[in-house]
């Protein structure tokens, strides 16, 4: 018997996992392989004694972060101080790596050129000091054809309008109203911020204030100049209350129903008039203004001014800094930019958040389940038994934290740290799942096991997050009603407005809450039970027809069905049933295969993906020993020379 597999080999050029495709001609053999690629991977990248480096990943972002930190560094005066010469060197050369063909950025390094992305990068180098005509590959000239061809910087989509607002390179009357008297509707209304998914509501949160306050920053020469190579007509021309829907077919992943665009107009043309003019501005939007910096000072304080991700963060120091330039909360701020932060072969970008903790678990969870001695792992496993102990969430948020609109935290696990402080039901479950495999083991190697205590209130917290439909959220419990999406400000994102139920978060769950109720049977055995039979009902609501699941935290199918037939067979669904019987015919199915898709009628193609199909193209197997092949290696050099 022949099998084809992928397995990972450490590649110490890239410092990087490797997956290359090996012909098989035994299970016992795949084995042997494994084992030998895991024991080399565990001493080429786990920290030893004389190193505590922690075990994490790098991270793959949207295109946009980077540049939302470099406009509000450029815009507080700050820029020189935060990044030094070597620091917009690896800049650079991150934005030129991920430029494609046809001059434009996506939104992710694969993806085709969008209005969004390609304006903010394109503002990105000049502010960096790249002139007009000058780039690696002419990437200027290059970009800007892209905009102009495209209908202009007039066609970006609303977040990309709010954040040339607040440089000067847009008119504030050219965006959908964001008032910030949001954040003071009375609880019988039936869209609140409570109901929102808390990323959106944190993002809206800082700019529903810089828009209320219509801040711009300082009108430099150099914005001078972008208003005039952004735009097809002059700048003091542009009809901007026209222009306040207009979003690049590109960028367009969802599209505005009209309810939505009729809500949008009676804001732009009753309310704001009124909210803006006396004495309404005084009784009303100064009030709102206040009560939406005090939501924005109470999120800071209890993420240790982290923010719960990149956007948040940026948008929050830029408001922080709009009330007070000297204040201690922006200073504050500044000193947490490096913990997003992250330098790779490619370059220097900007995390959505750390995942620390998430990295740290599956390595711990990896080790133990080999068969690697304790001499060769213990260390290891100590130190990510104590990292996963230390980063704990030991309290709930500050004050009266409902009214706040945020979910109890005690017990939980985030991302990365415990300084982030916003619980995730995955994360809290496999951190769960790590301290009660290591209580297990002899203490003198892995380290005193966790407080039964601090167990407790991790189970309490994944206990609340549980829907009616048996599923787990991410953050916070869902539960809004599903036509607020329909209210979906956003033209480049869906499924953003309110909180959803995962086969990911599910899985996890169950798997935690069942070798905690093996080792700790005294603790809420009959609230865990009733738990298990709903979220494995989840489960098997859940499956696709041809017997996979999705996956929203991974990609994609293959990670999802991971999860979700890991959750079921932990519940003691048994292999032989309906449910995992028909999912293993799609894992065996030879037909399941991986493609990467682009807007229709997009000619564009991004460095990676045309080495991508080079090589999907062939059929590469390689031998075990000798001289590999490796669409990785050729990867590498395709970045480095993009």
């Amino acid at each position: 018997m022949t099998l084809t597999t992928a397995v990972l080999r450490p590649y110490k050029k890239l410092k990087m996992l490797v997956v290359t495709s090996f012909e098989i001609d035994s299970i016992s053999s795949l084995v042997a392989i494994f084992y030998g690629v895991f024991r080399l991977t565990v001493h080429d990248q786990l920290p030893t004694p004389a190193s505590s480096v922690l075990i994490v990943s790098t991270p793959q972002v949207p295109l946009s972060l980077l540049s939302d930190k470099i406009f509000c560094l450029y815009i507080t005066g700050h820029l020189n101080s935060v990044f030094s010469i070597h620091h917009r060197e690896e800049i650079l050369r991150y934005i030129y790596c991920h430029q494609n063909s046809d001059g434009g950025w996506g939104l992710h390094i694969e993806g085709h050129s969008t209005m969004f992305c390609t304006v903010l990068n394109y503002i990105c180098l000049r502010i960096l000091g790249v002139g007009p005509y000058e780039g690696d590959d002419n990437a200027c000239p290059r970009a800007r054809k892209w905009i102009l061809d495209h209908g202009s910087a007039t066609h970006i989509p609303s977040w990309g309008k709010t954040w040339l607002s607040i440089l000067g390179l847009f008119d504030w009357s050219g965006t959908n109203p964001m008032p910030p008297e949001f954040w003071m509707l009375p609880s019988f209304m039936p869209m609140l911020p409570a109901k929102m998914w808390c990323y959106t509501r944190m993002v809206y949160m800082p700019m529903s204030y810089l828009y209320g306050k219509r801040f711009v920053g300082p009108v430099t020469p150099l914005i001078m100049q972008l208003r005039e190579e952004l735009f097809n007509e002059p700048f003091d021309q542009i009809k901007w209350k026209k222009v306040r829907h207009s979003c690049a077919l590109e960028d367009v992943y969802y599209p505005h129903p009209l309810i939505q665009d009729l809500m949008w107009d009676s804001l732009y043309i009753i309310t704001e008039p009124l909210l803006t003019r006396w004495p309404f501005n005084k009784l009303i939007r100064e009030r709102a203004l206040q009560v939406t910096m005090n939501h924005i000072h109470y999120e800071d304080e209890n993420s240790r001014y982290i923010t719960i991700g990149c956007v948040e963060k940026v948008l929050c120091m830029l408001a922080c800094w709009v009330e007070d330039p000297n204040g201690i909360c922006f200073k504050k701020h500044l000193a947490r930019i490096p913990d997003y932060l992250w330098i790779a072969e490619d370059g220097l970008k900007m995390q959505v958040f750390g995942s620390q903790l998430w990295d740290c678990c599956f390595a711990v969870q990896a080790l133990v389940a080999s068969d690697l001695s304790l001499s060769e792992i213990g260390f290891a496993l100590k130190n990510g038994h104590f990292y996963i102990k230390e980063s704990q969430v030991k309290d709930n948020p500050s004050g009266d934290f409902k009214t706040m609109y945020r979910h109890v935290s005690k017990g939980s696990w985030t991302f990365s740290d415990q300084d982030h402080g916003w619980q995730t039901s995955d994360c809290t479950a496999e951190a769960l799942k790590c301290c009660l495999m290591l209580s297990t083991m002899n203490p003198e190697i892995v380290g005193q096991k966790i407080d039964s205590s601090l167990l407790y209130h991790s189970v309490n917290l994944l206990l609340s997050y549980q829907s009616e439909n048996g599923g787990l959220s991410s953050w916070e419990p869902a539960g809004a009603q599903a036509w607020l999406e329909l209210l979906n400000p956003t033209e480049v994102f869906a499924d953003i407005v309110i909180e959803y139920e995962y086969v990911e978060c599910t899985s996890s769950a169950i798997q935690a809450l069942v070798l905690f109720k093996k080792l700790h049977p005294e603790h809420k055995t009959v609230e865990i039970d009733d738990f298990i039979v709903k979220a494995s009902k989840f489960l098997e609501d859940n499956q696709y027809p041809n017997g996979s699941w999705y996956g929203n935290w991974g990609i994609c199918f293959i990670y999802g069905t991971w999860l979700g037939i890991g959750g079921l067979i932990a519940a003691g669904i048994h292999t032989t049933q309906g449910t995992i019987q028909f999912n293993s015919d799609f894992m065996g199915d030879d037909d399941a295969h991986f493609y990467r898709t682009d807007v229709e009628g997009s000619n564009a193609t991004t460095p990676c993906s045309k080495t991508f199909d080079k090589f999907t193209t062939r059929k590469w197997r390689f031998s075990s020993t000798g001289n590999y092949g490796s669409f990785y290696e050729e990867l590498h050099v395709t970045l480095s020379n993009a």
